[in-house]
């Protein structure tokens, strides 16, 4: 009988080669392929939340929703406090108990409110993209009781990626300075809502500079940011000057700067967030908040 003959070493370590380069070459456009397909999921998310701040606000004849403004004008805004609190009822429509309980300043409370009312999931705030955020944030705790936030107390920001336009305005007191772009009032396809979570700046970058990327959200590694618009159109943004006015949305337009091709960072060279937007005209500045940390994920 004819003996059978096997593969030489040469052989195998030519086909091991080939396999080696053709893996090399295929893992990039997978990944690429995958990041896509993650766009496409955040954006579609927040299409969902946009849909669903214009459902609450037509359905209540009010404004977005929103709980309590910044204790007192000029105070910066708070999302540390915002986690871990229950309520004393079983009842998920339970909204204005909640608008007047929750923490003040809080922008994530417009988000948790759209939860309890079953107008949102807790998923649709999670970006696939974004690397910090874990699971979905859960809707009540083990005894029954509704969350009235989102309870990553913890590790604050790992159950959302977004942000929303800062809803106040300098003069917010306890009482009054809800912005009139979060009243419905001037709503255009040009107003933006809610966004990928932006950066914690130390510095902004003119429209055009080559190192953009590093003022864009970190939810897609620098490459730009989804964005949703009042008319709940969403768009991949390269750059965040897609405001009204060519708004600089991740900065605070300063004063005279009509064009805010710069603007005020989201972190002044003091370390503290802005405290509210300078301008309540049209066209407005929509600055989105809160921020995350590009060193450790954390939010302010």
């Amino acid at each position: 009988m004819k003996k059978s003959r096997g593969f030489t070493l040469i052989e195998l370590l030519v086909v091991v080669s080939i396999i080696a380069l053709l893996i090399s070459i295929l893992l990039p456009s997978l990944g690429k392929a995958k990041e896509l397909a993650n766009r496409a999921h955040c954006a579609a998310n927040l299409r969902g939340i946009t849909q669903s701040l214009t459902v609450y606000a037509q359905f209540n004849e009010s404004s977005f929703p929103i709980a309590n403004p910044p204790a007192a004008a000029g105070t910066s805004y708070d999302v540390t406090t915002a986690a871990a609190h229950t309520t004393t009822t079983a009842d998920s429509t339970m909204a204005s108990l909640y608008a007047s309980s929750a923490p003040n300043g809080c922008p994530t409370s417009a988000l948790w409110i759209l939860n309890l009312q079953r107008l949102a999931q807790p998923k649709l705030f999670l970006c696939k993209s974004d690397k910090y955020v874990g699971s979905p944030a859960p809707l009540m705790d083990p005894t029954g009781n509704y969350y009235n936030g989102f309870s990553d107390n913890v590790n604050i920001g790992s159950q959302y990626s977004y942000a929303i336009a800062y809803p106040w305005l300098p003069s917010t007191s306890s009482s009054a300075g809800l912005a009139p772009w979060w009243r419905g009032k001037d709503q255009d396809s040009t107003m933006v809502l809610v966004s990928d979570m932006p950066p914690v700046l130390t510095a902004t970058l003119p429209k055009g500079d080559p190192n953009i990327s590093t003022n864009n959200s970190p939810n897609h590694d620098g490459a730009g940011q989804n964005v949703g618009f009042a008319d709940t159109h969403v768009d991949f943004c390269r750059d965040p000057y897609v405001g009204q006015g060519n708004d600089n949305i991740f900065s605070v337009r300063a004063a005279a700067d009509a064009s805010s091709v710069k603007g005020t960072p989201l972190k002044s060279a003091g370390g503290a967030l802005p405290s509210a937007l300078t301008t309540s005209v049209f066209p407005y500045d929509a600055v989105m908040v809160p921020a995350r940390s590009t060193t450790n994920g954390g939010v302010q």
